[in-house]
Formats: C-alpha cells, structure tokens, sequence
C-alpha cells in the first residue's frame, strides 16, 4: 500500500508549522564543492597550489609523525641533517609505515626492509637487493617539498612545475616581534571553522556572555572570559564586507563606539584557506593607528571531518601593548586568548561556557548550507563562499599562487585595528552612519593598492589615518 503523502494544513508550508519537525526530517548532503578537499576534488586541489602548514615543528624533534592532509596519510620528520621532510606514509615496497621509519644523516630509512629515502623520495639503498637492481632509477617514493617557518612545518602537495613561492604578508614585519606556534583540533570540516571569523555577529553575542548559562544564572559577566570590553554589549557594531584584491580576499569591516572612542576593526581573509585576525587585548584606552595583527592562521583539513587550525601567534606592543599575552598557554592545542579553543574541557563547563570548539563541532561533522536560513548578519559568510567558488570556477583569474623562484612572495596584509577618539554625534542615527563612514574610510586607505608591502607601507598608512581623524574631528567641531 502506498504510503500517503505528506501534508500540511490549507494556509501553512511545512517550514513555517508549530511543532512541524515532522516536515523538516530530511537532511541533505553537504555541499562538496567547498567541503570536500581529498585529491582530486576541486578545493582540494585548489588548496594544493598553496603551501599549507601540516604540523607543528615540535612535533617532529623526536620522532617521525604520521599525520593526515586533505585526505592523504603522510609522515613529517626532521632528518639527522636538521631538514624537514614530509611523504607518502607507506614504503614503497611492502606499505609498512614511515612513522616507524629511522632517521638518517640525509632522509629517512624504512625499519622493516631497510629501504632509505632522500627528502625528495629518491632512493639511496635497498638492504638484500642487488647493486645493479633497476628500482632505485625507476621508482622515487612519494614526497612533497617541505620548508619551516617560525614553529610550523610547511608543505606544497601541488604539481611540482607549479609549486609558488612561500606567501609572506606584511602584518608579520613588526618590530621586536616574538612569533610562537600552536594549533587545534577539530572533529569537523575546515569550511565552517574558517567561517567562524567571517560571522561577526557571534562576536557581539556569543563572546560577551549571552550564549552562557552561568552568565543566564546570575553568575555575572565577570565569570566568563573574553577578551572584548563589557561596553561592546551595549551596542552592536557596524559591519560591513569588502571584496578586494580582484576577488582574492574579504576584509571584514568593524566598527564600535564606546565612549567618545571609535575602534575599527579589520579582520583579512585570503583564498582558499588563511586569515588574519586582529588585535584580542584591545582595552581602548589610547589612540592608535593601524596595529597589526594578533595571530595568522590556516584551517587546514585533515579530510572532510576533521581540519586543524595551525597559527602564528605574535607578541609585540604594537597588538599587545600592556602584555596581556601568554606565550606558555601555546603549542599543541594552545591558545592564550579565549577559553573554549579545545573540546578537553569537562561537560558541565563546556555547557555552562560554551567555546568556539563547541558551537563549531556541534554544526555537524560538515556543516548542512542547505538547512541554513542566512540572515542579513551572514553577509560575510555568503560573501566568503562566492568568493571561493568563483576562485574555483575561474582560477586563471583568481590564482595568486602562480609558479615561484623558490623565495618568499610578499603581500599587503589588511588586518587593522585603529582607536579614533571622536565624540559621539547627538542624534544616534547619524552617529551609526558616521560609523559606518568612517569604517569604509579607513579600509579605503589600508587598502590602497599603490603601496608596497612593508614598513614604509605602514608608516604611510598611519599618517593618513591620523590626518583622517583630525579631519573627522574638524568636520563635526570636535
């Protein structure tokens, strides 16, 4: 007997019923074109024209370390040389595991047959074969080139004849700046971690409290950690999007007032998969003008369900003027500025606080877009997968990941923090759209194209802001 079909009440649809859960049990799959990064894939290879980080250098000071990229099981060490290799876990004459392989002067020798490998994959002796056997000029193990940075271990997994320069972004270029690595894990896809920054929104909200039940009980704010002024509850700020770079980057714009304080906010992303996050400490309290960054990251996926956020943390006064930073909270599942980076919490605290790692991981392994229902706040998030699907559709437009000398590439980086004072206008609707405009202004200048990446870039920057603010100023009869 057929079964009859499903109904609603004359006037309704199924999204819109009380109690219609019944209309919305279907999940849909996840949406591979950005998901999905095994070989073969179209992000997946697009994420291979970049170097992507894969582990962290301490991982490899004592032992091999089996690890697990866009769907591809490898092995990082460090050789008896000091050089960094990373390749195909499985030797090439019977499949036994690397991560037990023996590291040697030059390269790393297989502990079940004796099989040694250059860095590079090639062959430099097979124990109990013949000296003229024809396999060592046949056959090179799998390998990728490798470089380290700063406490992380880099690949580039892509056509050889392809492979880039190592992309450098001028946010690291500060003075007296102390760089730490750490890293994260996540039981679920990189698109949603990386998405989490676009989505300002659960800034103002999730991070001043309002997501937590102790907060909810009474506990008060002071009970949960973050690193956002308490003032920021007030008021929510004025964000705003901007595609840059011909399509190759997002900046986010925000702006708040507290006070007769303006602070403008700019987080940078780049295709496909690294961001630039603003300052975490900022307590307002002094002028500045286009301070760098906090950390660098890259969300970089294991396979489609789980990803690790591997980073570069930097000290220095011009982001953390009063060293609030804590350098020894870093490394393997580190991180010195927000509380609940891990899932290693205990459940009640992880429901009475809820932390990144939760909300993101509970979105599912892959996060369903086709039950979402954006919203005008989501504007970053829809920007942010327009532009990775148009970089996807027409990379000959979109790639900045052209064929390198074997050097560095260097880059403008947009993430800014900036604290104007200016009063507040009188009238609140105008002041929010003084905010707006001044938000759009100051990314107009940290963007302009005509400057070179460098101090000199930045030492420009700062001039035309501060001229900025004191036009504002005059403008207003502040």
């Amino acid at each position: 007997m057929a079964r009859k079909k499903d109904s609603v009440a004359p006037g309704q649809n199924a999204l819109n019923t009380p109690y219609g859960g019944y209309f919305q049990r279907e999940v849909p799959g996840p949406d591979p074109e950005l998901t999905s990064t095994d070989p073969g894939t179209p992000m997946g290879e697009f994420m291979r024209r970049y170097w992507q980080p894969v582990c962290l250098s301490e991982k490899i000071d004592e032992l091999p370390q089996p690890i697990r990229i866009m769907g591809e099981d490898l092995v990082a060490f460090r050789d008896l040389g000091g050089r960094v290799g990373v390749m195909h876990r499985h030797c090439s004459h019977r499949g036994a595991s690397l991560e037990f392989g023996l590291p040697q002067e030059k390269g790393i020798r297989c502990c079940y047959h004796g099989w040694w490998y250059d860095i590079d994959g090639t062959i430099l002796e097979m124990p109990e074969e013949p000296d003229d056997s024809p396999i060592k000029d046949k056959l090179c193990h799998g390998a990728y080139p490798a470089i380290e940075r700063h406490g992380l271990v880099f690949a580039y997994m892509g056509p050889p004849d392809l492979k880039p320069d190592f992309h450098v972004y001028d946010s690291i270029d500060v003075p007296d700046n102390k760089i730490y690595a750490f890293s994260n894990w996540l039981p679920c896809n990189w698109l949603q971690v990386h998405e989490n920054v676009a989505d300002q929104a659960h800034i103002s909200v999730f991070h001043n409290g309002v997501g937590s039940r102790a907060l909810m009980e009474g506990a008060g704010a002071d009970s949960t950690e973050t690193s956002l002024p308490k003032a920021f509850s007030a008021e929510s700020p004025v964000v705003e999007n901007r595609v840059t770079d011909n399509g190759r980057t997002m900046v986010i714009i925000t702006t708040r007032r507290v006070g007769d304080r303006v602070w403008v906010r700019n987080n940078h992303f780049m295709v496909p998969n690294y961001l630039e996050i603003a300052g975490v400490f900022e307590d307002l309290e002094s002028q500045k003008y286009f301070a760098g960054a906090s950390h660098v990251r890259w969300n970089v996926p294991h396979d489609d369900d789980s990803c690790s956020v591997f980073a570069w943390r930097y000290f220095n006064k011009e982001s953390d003027p009063k060293g609030k930073g804590d350098s020894s909270k870093l490394g393997v599942e580190g991180g010195d500025f927000l509380e609940g980076l891990t899932g290693a919490r205990p459940r009640e605290e992880r429901h009475r606080y809820p932390g990144d790692w939760d909300v993101l991981v509970g979105q599912r392994a892959i996060a369903v877009h086709a039950k979402e229902n954006l919203a005008a706040s989501d504007q970053g998030v829809a920007m942010w997968r327009k532009i990775c699907r148009d970089a996807l559709r027409d990379e000959t437009q979109h790639h900045w990941a052209k064929p390198g000398n074997g050097g560095e590439a260097h880059f403008r980086g947009y993430v800014n923090d900036t604290v104007f004072f200016i009063p507040p206008l009188v009238d609140p609707a105008e002041d929010r759209d003084l905010l707006r405009d001044v938000g759009r202004r100051v990314t107009d200048i940290i963007t302009d194209e005509s400057l070179s990446p460098g101090r000199e870039r930045k030492d420009e920057v700062r001039k035309r802001l501060q001229a900025f603010e004191n036009e504002v100023c005059e403008a207003h009869g502040s």
